[in-house]
């Protein structure tokens, strides 16, 4: 490295008195100079204290090993006289360093050239734009020149300057040294004024090391220090590395160091007044791998969000652990997946694909492909109803594409309804506010979803035509509001013996629309109409199995009336009874395994029961009057109408042989139903009344099965024809 016409810089630099500071370290740089006889350079030294704070002012006397082959001046100004090699030595408080100055022969002098044209030069452009030095660093500035016909630019002599030279001086070549801490410019300019400009930030020499590293046998890496004041930039000039222990690790030129057998050894690193350690461990030589989970059985599949262990231990050749090996870690696409090196953890980000690789010096690498995966929200049920005011809790688990909870995963849901009006939703509780359907959804963060249909329903289903277009419509009542009748289904047709499914989001009913009275069913709301029995003759009187996959029914066939079942899907109808006489009013007992209903086969009609199935049919009533319209407790007891003598009717409950007289009216009842939960039942009674003409006039009444509480009146319009009503 050349460093010339700098004696004036550094004097100037240097020139204020030295304090009695305690002199640790004496460094020179450069470390090496190449002269001809009968040229000049220059030598640069510093004093630091132990703290590695240069000493601004120490008084520097140097030495030549050799004056007839090389002197130097007090200002470190070496010049070159007989060829050979001399040590220049630059010596202060008893400390000292060296530079090694070899001088070649003179090279014959050549003619006078005539003087270079002036070049017509527009813009200087320095490289680097911007320098960080310590004192006694050395850095070479590279001048971009252009000019004005943009051809390529002879050699351009420049002009180099220092803004302080108190800071950094720089040569004629464009070879900066640090000298002291502070800010300056490097200006380097044109013989027609053009010039450029670098600024040259030299600090405290302060650097800091790696604390420890491992290497494999044979394994190398490059050794650094860092300058915490320059932003961590890495320093390997000026820097002299030695080995604790070579049989450990060795040092070649520029850091690099090499593992050369297993052990532990500490690698010194000197220069600019300081001294770092680095602790070398060369671990025993590797034969394979322990990998978690296994790369070779396929793509590891993680739900995102979660995170997982990844480990590859090195073994040696007996299979046990080698401690202090090295594994780096890298994932392809971070954005998906990204590792934890403390914690041997990946962790998925987002849905997507990216692979993990581990690395050891010496082996192939071992590369995991990560699919990054969805994790769905899974609600405890698809379908809710509710009457107004109800309040439901759902719950939200977080699964996998094939169903299994995700654990350890958690993360907000946002709850939605798609109509508040109907029914809002906050955290998973869905309160019901009026009558209607909505659609509650449940979302994750990472956009999947599951949802759930809630349909706010009355207490009540009647028929009535109430809307007067011809037919008989399905409506809806709440006893908080009997004298409001909300429709469910009001068209042209004759729409009969609605009853709501066990989870009351759907309904079954008996309609003319096709032309015969057929089974159909629909959403609580009224939508989704579907047929479920299309035979010649009439069903009616439909009610559902406990566990809402089978319709009992009322066939009617060539004027015989029949039990029979069938799939709520149209599959699988079988018919139940084959008497004459008449069965009608089947019921369904709570636990799937009876049916009530009323036979006329002994000819009154009295209350039977029979599996199922259809068999042990054995008869419950034998009165002399007419007994109709079974319905079941929960603890199997029997809700009954019988017929009195007068024309009106009783409602009866049966345990066993125990008959209880719940009510007595003076009309007949024609139609009766019991709550799902037994403490209330409805009853339907008319009488004929004379309106221009025979007409039947209703009256429809709800009571509590224990007595208790005013009867509930749902009012009726005057001629409103009403029927079978059901809980």
């Amino acid at each position: 490295m050349k460093i010339v016409a700098l004696a004036a810089l550094l004097a100037a630099a240097l020139a204020a008195p030295a304090r009695a500071q305690v002199i640790a370290e004496v460094q020179v740089t450069p470390d090496r100079v190449e002269l001809k006889s009968g040229q000049e350079s220059r030598l640069f030294a510093a004093a630091y204290d132990p703290q590695g704070r240069i000493i601004s002012g120490a008084t520097i006397t140097w030495l030549s090993s050799d004056t007839t082959i090389a002197t130097v001046g007090t200002d470190g100004s070496v010049a070159g006289h007989l060829p050979g090699t001399a040590l220049i030595e630059a010596v202060a408080g008893g400390r000292r360093d060296s530079s090694l100055v070899t001088i070649g022969a003179s090279t014959q002098s050549t003619p006078a050239q005539p003087a270079e044209p002036l070049v017509a030069v527009t813009a200087i452009v320095l490289e680097p734009a911007a320098l960080s030095l310590l004192p006694l660093e050395p850095a070479r500035l590279i001048a971009h020149v252009s000019t004005a016909d943009s051809t390529t630019p002879p050699i351009v002599p420049l002009t180099w300057r220092s803004g302080d030279t108190h800071v950094a001086a720089v040569d004629r070549d464009g070879v900066i040294i640090g000298i002291s801490p502070g800010v300056t410019t490097i200006t380097a300019s044109a013989a027609n004024g053009v010039s450029g400009t670098v600024a040259v930030a030299v600090d405290t020499a302060v650097f800091t090391t790696l604390e420890r590293i491992t290497l494999a046998p044979g394994g190398t890496d490059t050794l650094y220090a860092t300058v915490p004041g320059q932003n961590g930039r890495h320093l390997r000039a000026g820097l002299t590395w030695t080995s604790a222990d070579t049989s450990v690790a060795s040092l070649l030129p520029g850091g690099v160091v090499v593992g050369q057998g297993p052990g532990q050894t500490e690698v010194l690193v000197r220069g600019y007044g300081m001294t770092g350690r680095i602790q070398v461990q060369v671990h025993q030589p590797v034969a394979g791998f322990s990998i978690s989970p296994k790369a070779s059985d396929g793509p590891v599949a993680m739900p995102v969000t979660t995170t997982r262990r990844f480990d590859a231990r090195a073994d040696d050749a007996s299979g046990n652990p080698v401690p202090g090996v090295q594994v780096s870690f890298v994932s392809g696409d971070t954005s998906v997946a990204q590792f934890s090196v403390a914690t041997r953890t990946l962790t998925a980000r987002r849905i997507g694909t990216t692979t993990l690789t581990a690395r050891l010096d010496g082996f192939d690498p071992i590369v995991w492909t990560v699919n990054v995966i969805p994790v769905n929200v899974a609600l405890d049920r698809g379908r809710v109803a509710l009457r107004v005011g109800d309040r439901v809790q759902l719950a939200a688990r977080l699964v996998d594409p094939d169903g299994a909870i995700v654990p350890g995963v958690t993360g907000p849901v946002t709850w939605t309804s798609a109509r508040p009006a109907i029914a809002t939703v906050a955290n998973g509780a869905i309160s019901a506010v009026a009558l209607g359907h909505t659609l509650i959804r449940a979302e994750t963060p990472w956009g999947t979803s599951d949802s759930v249909e809630v349909y706010v329903n009355g207490d009540i289903l009647i028929s009535s035509d109430r809307a007067a277009r011809g037919g008989v419509g399905i409506y809806q009542v709440r006893l908080a509001e009997p004298g409001v009748l909300a429709p469910v289904l009001a068209d042209t047709s004759t729409n009969l013996h609605a009853v709501y499914s066990p989870d009351r989001t759907r309904i079954a009913f008996s309609s003319n629309r096709n032309g015969t009275f057929d089974l159909w069913l629909m959403e609580a709301d009224g939508s989704a109409l579907t047929r479920v029995t299309s035979d010649s003759g009439s069903e009616t009187e439909p009610v559902f199995t406990p566990d809402g996959k089978r319709l009992v029914y009322t066939a009617s066939t060539a004027g015989q009336t029949q039990i029979a079942i069938i799939g709520v899907d149209g599959t699988d109808p079988q018919q139940l009874t084959a008497t004459k006489g008449g069965n009608i009013s089947p019921a369904v007992s709570p636990d799937g395994r009876l049916i009530a209903f009323a036979s006329g086969r002994e000819g009154n009609y009295d209350i039977y029961e029979m599996n199922v199935n259809g068999s042990d049919i054995r008869r419950i009533t034998v009165t002399p009057q007419r007994d109709q319209a079974p319905q079941f407790f929960a603890n199997g007891d029997l809700l009954y109408e019988t017929d009195t003598p007068k024309g009106g009717s009783q409602i009866i409950r049966q345990a066993g042989t125990r008959r209880t007289v719940l009510a007595e009216t003076n009309d007949a009842v024609v139609a009766l139903a019991l709550s799902a939960d037994g403490r209330r039942y409805i009853y339907l009674a008319g009488k004929q009344v004379e309106r221009g003409g025979t007409q039947v006039e209703y009256r429809l009444v709800v009571q509590r099965t224990d007595g208790g509480a005013e009867a509930v009146i749902i009012p009726l319009r005057a001629g409103e024809q009403t029927a079978t009503p059901s809980f």
